[in-house]
């Protein structure tokens, strides 16, 4: 199982990156990163660069200001 942090998360991107994940079996969001942290469905948003937990890849829809 591959783990995502995705940062961007609550963005239009992040999210239709989280519904394409959702249709996967073999990879999963663990958290997701942005500066509006209301929760994606299934896993927590944070602030940028407040998680602390493990996962495999970063996928980043950020803006800028947010990399």
């Amino acid at each position: 199982m591959i783990r995502i942090l995705l940062s961007g998360a609550n963005g239009k991107m992040g999210h239709m990156m989280a519904a394409t994940v959702a249709e996967r079996e073999d990879c999963m969001i663990v958290a997701g990163f942005d500066f509006n942290t209301e929760p994606g469905k299934g896993y927590l948003v944070f602030p940028p660069c407040e998680y602390e937990g493990e996962v495999d890849v970063i996928v980043d829809f950020s803006r800028h200001d947010g990399t």
